[in-house]
């Protein structure tokens, strides 16, 4: 099962695809990025479905076209293999899309659902668009988000997840596309966060990690969005100084090389490599070489969640996104030493801002 969602954010659209495949066979060898220790105790009893690997669900077709894909393994593949072959030489329109879908084996659609997402040059300017295909799809309004769609066994939660956020808790430079990925990447880092502490999601046989494509208006083109380093803090008000006491818990840094993406993961002191492919490619395809041979983590894009005890016994899970360049804010930064070990640090000025949002929103 899988989940996969679009969201509109008020023309600064996202796409989102979870990474995890389930199959009724268990492997045992199977570690999530998010939870590197063993997963089977964690299971639902007499499961009829076991993580099994992860497998890109996400793919940019042609510049201004994007699918998501969900369900049947072997229908997607045939489906992907289908859909980049058909605009291999055709352009890609309104029209030209219809024809595919129209065209395509009717039965292929049963046990699967596909997002589309494309834009295409009107006299008006661009228009961009979604379609679907498959029954299987949740919707929700959001205020902060726009319009979400939403398929597969994560779906609901996935909404449900989005409700929690009416407003951003951050700070630095805002203007609508800042704001519109900066929500779409604090809903993906907090649901992270859950996976990492709970396994929730994976219990319900999604998550594992995600990508997100995004729309480049100035190239007019999609991408995916890359070099992401993600930091789960574990933390708390400390009663006496008042200051926030933090740990960094989970490190995950995402980045693409060619049309593979790499995660590295730092895990309760463990660091673990996975390569995740799209389906239409296998193991035996990949060039070992193009790896680096150092594990990293990047700078330029950092997107902190923060578990915060508080005094009264509850707890606040706040987002800051701290980009390169943005010293104006403070900062979160990371380095692999020589010797192996990874530095986190955050500066008085993110934790000072954190702090004051926090008592700012209990007191409201």
């Amino acid at each position: 099962m899988t989940l996969i969602a679009s969201i509109s954010n008020f023309s600064y659209p996202v796409i989102i695809g979870d990474l995890l495949t389930s199959s009724s066979e268990f492997n045992k060898d199977f570690k999530l990025p998010t939870f590197l220790q063993g997963i089977e105790k964690y299971l639902p009893e007499n499961s009829s479905s076991y993580p099994t690997k992860l497998i890109q669900k996400t793919y940019i077709i042609k510049n201004n076209l994007v699918v998501a894909i969900a369900g049947n393994y072997l229908k997607n593949k045939y489906f992907i293999e289908s859909i980049t072959n058909f605009f291999k030489e055709k352009e890609c329109k309104e029209s030209s899309l219809v024809e595919f879908i129209n065209e395509y084996d009717e039965s292929e659609f049963i046990d699967t659902a596909y997002l589309f997402l494309f834009y295409e040059k009107k006299q008006q300017g661009f228009l961009m668009n979604f379609m679907t295909t498959g029954d299987y799809w949740n919707t929700h309004k959001s205020n902060l988000f726009g319009d979400i769609y939403a398929a597969g066994s994560g779906s609901s939660d996935f909404i449900t997840e989005s409700k929690r956020y009416n407003n951003l808790i951050g700070f630095g430079e805002i203007n609508s596309e800042n704001r519109a990925m900066s929500a779409s990447l604090s809903l993906i880092s907090g649901l992270l966060a859950t996976e990492s502490f709970s396994l929730e999601t994976i219990k319900k046989h999604w998550g594992a990690g995600f990508e997100l494509i995004s729309f480049n208006e100035k190239k007019q083109s999609f991408y995916k969005m890359n070099e992401l380093t993600y930091i789960i803090w574990k933390g708390r008000i400390n009663n006496k100084t008042k200051d926030i006491d933090l740990q960094p818990f989970l490190v995950l840094g995402y980045k693409y090389f060619e049309n593979i993406l790499q995660i590295n993961s730092y895990n309760n002191n463990k660091y673990e490599r996975f390569g995740v492919l799209p389906i239409n490619l296998n193991k035996d395809d990949v060039d070992i070489n193009i790896f680096p041979e150092k594990v990293e983590f990047y700078n330029n894009l950092i997107l902190n969640t923060f578990i915060i005890d508080l005094p009264n016994g509850e707890t606040t899970t706040p987002s800051v996104i701290c980009s390169k360049g943005n010293s104006n804010i403070g900062a979160v930064f990371i380095n692999m030493k020589d010797d192996g070990q990874l530095e986190v640090g955050i500066s008085k000025t993110v934790t000072t801002e954190l702090l004051r949002q926090i008592n700012e929103q209990n007191n409201a």
